[in-house]
């Protein structure tokens, strides 16, 4: 799974849907009771992969949000799939890894939020949509 800037230039290769959805699937549980009100693109990008030009603003605050807030959850308190609570994810956490903001890398073993966030930023700087490739 590829998040694509429209003009081609920026790519996050997140690795397989699995992980994004694992991404998607903790913030859904253990942090968006903990977002501002205006969430619901955050919440729809993490879910999609998906974001519009007029969206990109609010898209990369809240992802910000989500970075800072998933600092305060334990690595172990992650969730792999929010629709089937009892899978267990087929991967180890890395006893170095401490916090849910830690855990997710892309496939080239970069942090996952903080590529996402200059993703989100390169689009926003840019004024282009992103989308899944």
């Amino acid at each position: 799974m590829r998040l694509v800037t429209s003009d081609y230039k920026k790519v996050v290769d997140v690795g397989t849907a699995p992980v994004w959805n694992s991404l998607y699937s903790t913030v859904k549980l253990r942090v968006s009771g903990k977002l501002d009100e205006e969430s619901n693109e955050i919440l729809f990008f993490l879910q999609t992969g998906e974001c519009k030009k007029e969206n990109l603003s609010k898209t990369l605050t809240g992802m910000k949000q989500v970075q800072k807030i998933l600092k305060e959850v334990d690595a172990k308190d992650f969730v792999y799939d929010y629709r089937h609570l009892e899978k267990k994810a087929p991967w180890k956490i890395n006893e170095a890894i401490l916090s849910c903001a830690e855990l997710y890398t892309t496939s080239e073993g970069k942090n996952l939020l903080d590529e996402t966030i200059d993703l989100l930023e390169y689009a926003c700087d840019n004024n282009i949509e992103i989308f899944v490739d």
